[in-house]
């Protein structure tokens, strides 16, 4: 999470996205146990969006670059992306719809995941550190300061 200047803010991410996508999970599990695969399925796509939705956000508070995050994101990425091949493939043949629902889904993951990426990009490469005495000093600086003395 950005730190803000007043200290360490409510963790509203875990607190909020964390149960809606466990409850979404459930939901999930309890339609296919109900003999309703194309609910059960959306509701799964949906729950394995909630952690894309939140890379988004975590790639958008990230301070540098080489945040933790940006290696995980294109893993997180390729295996929503095969889990939900893999879903229409199997699927594909009772029910054709989930096949198009899977298809949608893996065009989110995409996206999701390049957007992360890109937001990644466009921080600097590393944490901008700056020395109290005005940064580093180059010879020519150095040669000054010591004849001043």
């Amino acid at each position: 999470m950005a730190r803000s200047p007043q200290g360490s803010g409510f963790p509203w991410r875990p607190v909020v996205l964390g149960p809606l996508a466990l409850t979404l999970f459930a939901f999930a599990m309890y339609f296919y146990d109900n003999l309703q695969p194309e609910i059960a399925l959306t509701l799964l796509g949906f729950a394995f969006a909630v952690p894309m939705i939140w890379v988004v956000l975590a790639a958008r508070d990230a301070e540098n670059a080489e945040s933790p995050v940006r290696q995980f994101v294109p893993r997180l990425t390729i295996i929503l992306i095969l889990g939900s091949a893999f879903l229409g493939v199997v699927m594909r043949d009772n029910y054709p719809r989930i096949s198009v629902i899977e298809a949608a889904f893996i065009i989110f993951y995409i996206a999701a995941g390049g957007l992360a990426l890109r937001i990644f990009n466009a921080k600097p490469k590393r944490p901008t550190l700056t020395a109290l005495s005005g940064g580093n000093q180059g010879p020519r600086q150095r040669r000054e300061a010591r004849r001043g003395k």
